[in-house]
């Protein structure tokens, strides 16, 4: 428990700093589930002064696949209407000890 801990920390800080530019969008809540724009899965939620951030896996799966996470997205609001979706800040691939696919827990 305490490793689960510790690893889904140290993702939300180094998910923090890493980011792909320039992919955000703006979207209200007027619907759920919240996240319409993927499939996502895990959400870590980290509030820092006025705003939540919520960081979540994207998983895809096709056929008869197990969905497997892609891409790890943040999304942020201030107001819990209004939510800006940031795009990927990692991928699978950015790991260069992965060997095959990141489970969705």
């Amino acid at each position: 428990m305490k490793t689960n801990l510790w690893i889904n920390s140290t993702l939300a800080c180094l998910f923090a700093t890493v980011s792909y530019a320039g992919q955000t969008k703006q979207f209200k809540l007027d619907v759920k589930p919240i996240f319409q724009d993927a499939f996502t899965a895990d959400p870590e939620p980290l509030v820092v002064g006025d705003t939540l951030t919520v960081y979540v896996g994207h998983a895809e799966a096709s056929g008869d696949q197990m969905f497997s996470i892609i891409e790890w997205l943040y999304y942020s609001t201030q107001d819990m209407k209004t939510w800006t979706a940031h795009g990927p800040i990692m991928k699978l691939t950015d790991f260069k000890c992965t060997v095959g696919d990141a489970w969705v827990k």
